[in-house]
């Protein structure tokens, strides 16, 4: 149970709603490059935020072999995004 009382102008939340949105965002093909480049520069809670969302697919993914009835019809079509390339020691993931 979350129990946390969220303040005015208090959105923790907001890196892990962004970094789903631009993860959807590439995978469809709509992702602008340079914004999701400046969106991940911007704060590294960005760029951990779109690793968990990166990883949590990946765990899916590992899924799909178990569900193929839910398998795309082209799986070319829906190729995983690369991971953000980091440069070490810049407090990101």
């Amino acid at each position: 149970m979350n129990t946390r009382t969220k303040e005015p102008g208090d959105d923790r939340d907001a890196p892990s709603r962004e970094a789903a949105v631009w993860f959807a965002r590439l995978r469809s093909g709509q992702g602008d490059s340079p914004a999701f480049g400046a969106w991940l520069d911007r704060d590294c809670a960005n760029a951990r935020a779109f690793a968990r969302v990166l990883d949590g697919w990946d765990i899916v993914g590992g899924l799909a072999p178990l569900y193929p009835q839910f398998a795309p019809a082209d799986p070319a079509a829906v190729s995983s995004p690369g991971r953000p390339r980091r440069e070490p020691g810049l407090g990101a993931e």
